[in-house]
């Protein structure tokens, strides 16, 4: 019983962050920051890099199942409409290079990725809940947003298309 309920307050937290206050308004405009991307240590990335172009911007943490289940709807995102001028920006929330370097590896993904190993970046935009996805256009202003999952159940190319279908309506592209 005493597992049952451990695991409940964990899975609990991946949305509400762990009994923080309730996220705050949506923002209007991406705030500057600084991330270090993924791929290369020392690389460091800021919104001029990717605005200009309508993005999708997700926050997420490898230990939430959620975030876990959205990942290749995002991927797939990346994969179909990166070409079409769709910039996605992947925000691991207090992660590990070596921990998401894994799980890309073992999951298949392609799509880049950024650390916010101290949550800096992330307290910019929210205070709790992940997963977090933002659809900014390309004067940086947040178009839609939302918190928890987008996805239907496991990634399917369906599910995929909806998901593209959404980004598309709401960016314009």
């Amino acid at each position: 019983m005493r597992h049952l309920l451990i695991l409940t307050i964990f899975l609990a937290s991946c949305v509400s962050g762990g009994g923080e206050k309730p996220p705050e308004t949506p923002i209007d405009r991406v705030p500057e920051f600084m991330l270090e991307y993924g791929s290369s240590s020392g690389e460091f990335r800021s919104p001029d890099d990717f605005l200009g172009n309508k993005t999708l911007l997700m926050f997420f943490t490898i230990q939430c199942p959620h975030c876990r289940r959205e990942l290749p709807f995002v991927d797939y995102a990346y994969r179909e409409l990166s070409g079409a001028g769709l910039s996605v920006v992947v925000v691991n929330r207090e992660g590990l290079r070596e921990t998401t370097e894994e799980y890309w590896s073992d999951n298949g993904l392609v799509m880049p990725w950024w650390l916010d190993p101290d949550r800096a970046v992330f307290d910019l935009f929210a205070t709790a809940g992940v997963p977090r996805f933002y659809l900014i256009d390309e004067e940086g202003v947040a178009v839609w947003e939302r918190v928890g999952r987008i996805g239907s159940g496991d990634f399917t190319e369906e599910g995929g298309n909806l998901f593209n279908a959404l980004i598309t309506e709401k960016l314009e592209l």
